[in-house]
């Protein structure tokens, strides 16, 4: 199969093209590793909020100037309108001064 086409969703970010070098490449990865791990949670599930965070903390949780903010801290978004209680976001922020803060959101399967 040389590439998956979505014609009837009509969107780009669908259509997936063969990579050559992938196979080679999953089977470079370490068994008991990071990688392998975040692979096997995607392989299982759609990257669901928790499965990005899980992701995201097993990649830059040990560096201190990366925070990942926890995606059930915003709540829900509708129409644009985040509806949890913008106090509390600022509270989860507060005492950070030059971080850098990654938000796994998944809002309608785009991560």
């Amino acid at each position: 199969m040389k590439q998956l086409e979505f014609a009837p969703v009509d969107n780009r970010s669908f259509l997936v093209e063969e990579n050559p070098e992938l196979p080679v490449v999953l089977r470079n990865i370490p068994l008991l590793s990071n990688k392998a791990q975040v692979l096997d949670l995607t392989a299982k599930e759609c990257l669901t909020d928790e499965i990005m965070h899980l992701s995201l903390t097993k990649k830059f949780g040990t560096d201190p100037n990366i925070v990942v903010f926890a995606a059930s801290n915003l709540g829900v978004v509708l129409d644009g309108h985040i509806t949890a209680n913008q106090s509390d976001i600022q509270l989860s922020m507060s005492g950070l001064s030059k971080e850098i803060v990654l938000f796994p959101v998944n809002c309608n399967g785009n991560h």
